[in-house]
């Protein structure tokens, strides 16, 4: 704006700008150009690179030699500058012999260095950081023919005390014969030594030694080098080592196993397995007949076993030795038991049911349950109620049925029973009778009852009231049966027939127990006058008498006694022995009693 004396002005606009340190730089790194063959650059071939600037006002200035890394292989070479348009830099590097990546030349962030120079534009310093514009690697090789490596070593471990080797690649290219060498430093490891002719470094190391780097260098006839770095280290021997482990075992006595036990690793030469201590009876370990087991523990457990501490052990050919410990018990098998039974099922056709099956008990773990075979039309089960419900949908002969109870070792019980399904009907006795029992004190009984028919299912019996001492009533056949004690006046009984849903038929019928005195009696039995010769055998079986209450008792009168030499057997009613002195006829009473009577056999021999 400008203004004169009287105040008057005049305004001109224009634009100003400052630009900030930085603000020039690299937008973009090629490779132009293309090698002779292929995509690969030789010895003596130029690499150029245009390094493109971003556009800037006024003209860039140049002062010295920038220059431009290249990562070829391991290497870092320096491509120099050559020349700039207005907005892009070119630089130019000439393939080395012992130049080689096949993988494509590399360019950095930080590739572009001024070395010494200056580089600025507008009078703002350039940013010399390739930042994106760099390149990881591209599609550019280079196999400049020169001395090199083109194989790489995987680090060398060998063993304290074993015999190792290990061959050295052999560099490529070059002129003329080939030497080789280990770098002066580090030295190989104390046993190991290094054949130029063969590049094989071998022997067996006496010490340790942590993973070092060692330079393999060849050189050619033009004195031309390449190098090859490697990593040699010397390890303890290796001791066997178990890298899996098992738990504790717990075992069912009289239950087949078969336990795979892991195998170790390492060592020296083939392992020799072995367990301990000594296992329980019925158990035997196996060795193993490859490497990957150490071996297994088959059998079946006949004794228990608390909880004992046990080793698996490998020993390699040198006696170094690892264990693997683990426990093992052996508790009783645990088998499912049904306490309880169930009688037999009789369903009616179209009329709704629900049964409920006892459990099981004992076993290992939850118990599992199945019915077999299949329930007729209609009826289903629930195996974890243990419920049979439903609707039977029509007749069905009587089945037998099985209830499992398998629990989680697979040890199972069983629990049979039958199902019927029939229409419903009532027991009865029909048009039969039972006529009143008369029986005799101490008198054998054995009678038999009438049986009902009709019903469902089989009929129990019941008899009331209570039978007289001595008696007793089979509640299956029906019968009465024993040997009555006493008399018993005569009393009414009822015989009761009731199937398996309840329904019931009576018969009714008298009964007494009544006691005939008898007197026991040898009727016309006698015995003739007897004449023994002393010293003679003696056998005389004497009459047994006839009737009475109850069972006979047998004896002589106590006067006079029989001859010395002579006894008598009150069961066999035999007089026997063999008389040591003489006697005058003498005459002998043979007295019988029952339960209250008694009769006397006058004898005389």
């Amino acid at each position: 704006m400008a203004t004169d004396a009287d105040g008057d002005s005049a305004t001109l606009n224009f634009t100003l700008a400052v630009a900030t340190a930085n603000a020039v730089g690299v937008t973009r790194v090629d490779f132009i150009g293309t090698p002779r063959t292929g995509d690969t650059y030789g010895a003596g071939e130029e690499i150029w690179v245009r390094v493109s600037l971003t556009a800037i006002p006024g003209t860039v200035s140049i002062t010295g030699s920038p220059r431009l890394g290249l990562t070829i292989g391991s290497h870092v070479r320096q491509a120099f500058y050559d020349a700039h348009l207005p907005n892009a830099l070119y630089f130019i590097y000439r393939v080395r012999g012992s130049d080689v990546d096949l993988d494509g030349i590399d360019i950095a962030d930080n590739a572009l260095t001024l070395n010494g120079a200056t580089l600025r534009a507008g009078g703002v310093d350039f940013n010399l950081d390739l930042a994106a514009a760099a390149i990881g690697s591209c599609n550019c090789k280079v196999n400049g023919g020169g001395l090199t490596f083109t194989a790489a070593v995987a680090p060398q471990r060998y063993t304290v005390n074993a015999a190792g080797q290990t061959t050295l690649p052999a560099a490529t290219g070059g002129s003329g014969a080939v030497r080789y060498r280990l770098g002066d430093t580090p030295a190989l490891p104390r046993g190991l030594s290094f054949d130029r002719s063969t590049r094989v470094i071998s022997g067996t190391p006496t010490t340790t030694s942590l993973a070092t780097e060692y330079e393999l260098i060849a050189t050619d006839a033009a004195d031309s080098t390449a190098t090859l770095n490697f990593q040699l280290s010397v390890e303890e021997q290796p001791r066997p080592v178990f890298t899996q482990e098992i738990g504790a075992q717990r075992y069912r006595k009289d239950r087949a196993i078969y336990v795979g036990l892991p195998a170790a690793t390492g060592g020296t030469g083939a392992l020799a397995y072995g367990l301990r201590p000594e296992l329980p009876a019925g158990l035997t370990y196996n060795g193993p007949t490859d490497t990957t087991t150490g071996g297994a523990i088959v059998g079946m457990p006949t004794v228990t076993l608390t909880e004992t501490a046990y080793a698996l052990t490998a020993t390699d050919e040198d006696g170094d030795e690892v264990a693997m410990r683990f426990a093992i018990a052996v508790v009783e098998n645990a088998r499912p038991v049904f306490t309880r039974t169930v009688n037999a099922r009789y369903y009616a056709p179209n009329v709704a049911v629900e049964t409920t099956l006892p459990a099981a008990t004992g076993g290992d773990g939850a118990l599992r349950y199945a019915l077999g075979p299949d329930l007729p039309a209609g009826l289903t089960f629930n195996a974890v109620t243990r419920v049979i419900s439903g609707t039977p949908a029509g007749a069905a002969d009587a089945t037998t049925y099985a209830l499992t109870a398998r629990d989680a070792d697979g040890d199972a019980a069983r629990l049979a029973f039958s199902i019927e399904i029939a229409p419903n009907t009532t027991p009865s006795f029909g048009s039969a009778t039972v006529e009143a029992q008369s029986y005799e004190v101490d008198a054998v009984v054995d009678a038999r009852l009438v049986a009902a028919t009709g019903g469902n299912g089989a009929l129990r019996y019941n008899l009331m009231p209570a039978l007289p001492a001595g008696l007793t009533f089979d509640d299956t056949a029906p019968r009465i049966y024993g040997r009555p004690g006493a008399a018993s006046p005569a009393a009414t009984y009822a015989l009761t027939a009731t199937d398996v849903h309840g329904d019931a038929a009576t018969l009714r019928f008298a009964l007494a127990v009544t006691f005939t005195d008898l007197t026991p009696t040898f009727g016309e039995a006698t015995v003739g006058a007897k004449e023994y010769a002393r010293g003679a055998q003696v056998v005389l079986i004497l009459p047994a008498a006839t009737g009475g209450n109850g069972a006979l008792r047998y004896r002589l009168g106590t006067a006079p006694a029989l001859p010395t030499g002579l006894a008598f057997d009150e069961t066999t009613l035999a007089i026997s022995g063999r008389p040591g002195e003489t006697q005058a006829a003498t005459t002998y009473a043979l007295i019988t009693m029952a339960a209250k009577h008694a009769c006397r056999s006058p004898s005389r021999w």
